[in-house]
């Protein structure tokens, strides 16, 4: 076969990546790994009839999260078998749907103390953090965050030993739409949690932070990269540079260093929680300096 000339030879073309700056740099970006649900994780898809949770031990408080989507169908799935089985000192409930604070016999029943954040849009987002211990202060919204789902995303209930700050978080929607007020909660927490960090105030931030900055924490990541909303690189380095910002660290990561294909979510579609194909969206985010068990 005669050796063909280079000269004549069309160049082959190039399959084209697209790739940020941002995308560049961020230590979140996949591997190629795919993780799913290891096989001691519950594939339920409903509230047990049967709950046993480890007793606390003795001076610690408990808090819990759980995005409900929505009170009124979460209590028709069995809430109130799991709230009363883990009974936490505090719970933080996200997306709750809410248009009024409710007359719930059995939340009211095992918390004195109940705060809801209440959207002006009917039936959206809402935050709720139910406490047995009465804090020194309440506070809601998001100071700096100029959008009316603000006092629905974020709820402050100030304690002699912590802060905690329930949230919410912004989703920066289908196609990445509202990117840009994702990018502007971001801007505003930062600054918000850093009002009391700066002064050495012990915060927890917990909840639905719709935000995964490592990928063992979905599946199914190289597809999602840059894609998937929670999982690109403008919102997992905002997420870091806010972590940084304030001294604060991922407590379910820094008491389970190695683990993956734990999940706090999992989508409806494609019957994800049976096969195990989750994202773990909700967490505490505490400073360095609080005590974990």
């Amino acid at each position: 076969m005669a050796k063909r000339d280079a000269e004549q030879v069309a160049p082959r073309k190039r399959k084209r990546t697209e790739t940020s700056a941002s995308q560049a740099v961020s230590p979140a970006a996949p591997s190629g790994a795919d993780y799913v649900a290891p096989p001691f994780v519950p594939r339920n898809t409903s509230v047990p009839e049967k709950l046993e949770y480890t007793k606390r031990a003795e001076g610690h408080v408990r808090i819990c999260i759980w995005n409900i989507t929505s009170l009124k169908s979460s209590d028709a799935k069995g809430l109130m078998r799991y709230i009363a089985a883990e009974d936490a000192d505090i719970v933080v409930l996200s997306e709750t749907k809410v248009n009024a604070p409710p007359e719930h016999a059995g939340l009211n029943a095992m918390y004195k103390y109940r705060y809801w954040g209440i959207a002006e849009r009917k039936g959206y987002a809402g935050v709720a953090v139910l406490s047995k211990y009465k804090p020194d202060a309440v506070h809601y919204g998001l100071p700096g965050f100029d959008d009316p789902s603000s006092r629905a995303r974020v709820l402050t209930l100030e304690f002699s030993s912590i802060v905690l700050v329930g949230t919410y978080a912004v989703n920066a929607g289908e196609g990445l739409k509202q990117m840009e007020t994702k990018m502007r909660w971001f801007t505003a927490l930062e600054a918000y949690l850093q009002q009391y960090t700066a002064k050495g105030r012990h915060v927890v931030w917990a909840g639905d932070l719709n935000v995964v900055w490592d990928e063992r924490d979905l599946s199914a990541a190289p597809k999602k990269w840059e894609k998937a909303a929670g999982y690109t690189a403008l919102e997992c380095n905002a997420h870091r540079k806010l972590l940084a910002a304030n001294r604060m660290q991922d407590a379910w990561r820094v008491l389970h260093p190695d683990d993956a294909g734990v999940f706090s979510y999992y989508g409806w579609r494609g019957n994800c929680r049976v096969r195990g194909a989750g994202w773990r969206l909700d967490s505490f985010m505490v400073c360095v300096c609080v005590c974990l068990p």
